[in-house]
């Protein structure tokens, strides 16, 4: 072994001793006795105010995750969780400027289970895209002149705003961002008026119909919309809520998709209700952009022209009809052979975008298909309520009124060139929500 100080070419070595000595301990056994002066004080107490600071803040951590694990409360089936301070149904936000709507001229029309919402108030249309001022003169000239509410309610507080006949552009024009080949724009005409639901159906109106153990909510609050639903379930609800308002059978039930879309647009041509510039969307939708934990309430953010809230984002909604490739030659082609194909025509339609959906997915436009037993914590829906108590008398049939004539269709812009962009709108809109 070399000893203290030796040096060798290959490397050298320092063998530094300390000043400790042994002594006899209990039992015989000898110990280490450290020089005296040196600080023989237990382990908490040599403690430094940054080490113990590093303690607390474990404890803390430690102490989360085990309240997480062991003791947060789960959704249990049939029953809601408690609703957290100020998690109420608050009044639907509005737009600056939003006007009431005017007294009519004719007697109110007589429908069973529904009764007319007297504080109903017109958007003001001024933050929205082109073609909406002229929508809601349209919606307010047939609610005026035929008797029918803009607004009513049914027995278990489910509002619908009245939504007029007309034609309109569904699908995109080529330029829009985000399309695909199933989007083709063709013109479509609505000739009989129909009441939209003004929200989303929520869980405890699902409550009410189909009774507190069928609710298949994943986020378990009464004033959330409801979702994990699939297709059968969404008519099964419609139906019983047909029975309990005491109308025939189809009376409530899913919109089918051209309704979805034209009272989605409410008058536009654009890629979302409000225009085509997408940094205003958190306006009008909750998607992953400014909500990616779990659906809003209803009615948090900006309607449409129409007064409908949520028409983009938050949970996708069912449509009652199969899907349909608006041109079968540009759908996309599928191999017969994968396993994992699912046939369009076994599929139904949803719509709208969902809390944890991009922009494009989010567009008046935007057409997803699934099979009618899917469901998921994104799926959720919107009824309408169809007005068999009021037809347009013969003469309107065989010469429509100005207020009832579908508009004229607007050429469609050219495939290549998109929109031309809006001009600025002088609107105060209010911070959103997080």
């Amino acid at each position: 072994m070399a000893q203290d100080g030796d040096k060798k070419a290959s490397h050298a070595r320092v063998t530094i001793r300390l000043p400790v000595t042994t002594e006899k301990g209990r039992r015989g056994r000898f110990r280490l006795v450290p020089p005296p002066g040196h600080d023989q004080a237990p382990w908490w107490r040599r403690l430094t105010p940054f080490h113990l600071a590093l303690v607390i803040i474990q404890l803390f951590l430690l102490a989360a995750i085990v309240q997480y694990v062991f003791f947060k409360e789960k959704p249990v089936p049939g029953r809601l969780l408690p609703t957290p301070a100020g998690l109420v149904a608050a009044p639907p936000v509005m737009p600056p400027g939003s006007r009431p709507m005017p007294a009519s001229s004719e007697p109110a029309v007589v429908m069973p289970g529904l009764k007319a919402v007297a504080a109903a108030l017109l958007p003001n249309p001024a933050g929205l895209a082109p073609g909406s001022a002229e929508a809601q003169a349209r919606q307010v000239a047939l609610a005026t002149r035929s008797g029918l509410p803009l607004e009513v309610e049914n027995s278990i507080g489910m509002r619908f705003r009245l939504v007029p006949p007309g034609s309109f552009i569904m699908g995109s024009p080529a330029g829009e961002k985000g399309r695909w080949e199933g989007e083709a724009a063709h013109a479509v005409t609505i000739y009989q008026p129909f009441y939209m639901g003004r929200f989303e159906v929520t869980q405890a109106q699902w409550i009410a119909i189909l009774g507190r153990d069928a609710n298949p909510s994943f986020f378990r609050e009464a004033v959330r919309p409801v979702e994990e639903v699939n297709w059968y379930q969404c008519v099964e609800f419609a139906n019983a809520l047909c029975k309990k308002e005491g109308v025939p059978e189809g009376t409530y039930r899913l919109p089918v998709e051209k309704e979805w879309e034209y009272a989605c647009r409410a008058g536009t041509r654009t890629a979302w209700c409000f225009g085509d510039d997408p940094a205003r969307l958190r306006f009008f939708a909750d998607f992953i952009g400014n909500n990616d934990s779990c659906p809003n309430l209803p009615g948090r953010r900006l309607p449409n022209a129409w007064g409908l809230h949520d028409m983009h984002g938050n949970v996708w909604e069912w449509c009652q009809d199969k899907y349909q490739p608006y041109d079968p030659a540009l759908e996309p082609v599928q191999d017969e052979n994968d396993p994992k194909r699912i046939a369009w025509e076994l599929c139904r339609n949803i719509r709208g975008g969902t809390w944890h959906a991009d922009v494009a997915d989010c567009r008046s436009a935007t057409r997803a298909r699934l099979g009618a037993e899917s469901f998921g914590n994104m799926l959720g829906l919107r009824l309408v309520r169809m007005i068999p108590e009021y037809s347009v008398n013969a003469r309107d049939q065989a010469v429509p009124p100005d207020w009832l004539r579908p508009a004229p269709l607007e050429p469609a812009p050219a495939p290549p060139s998109p929109l031309p962009p809006l001009p600025p709108v002088p609107v105060a809109l209010p911070v959103p929500r997080e």
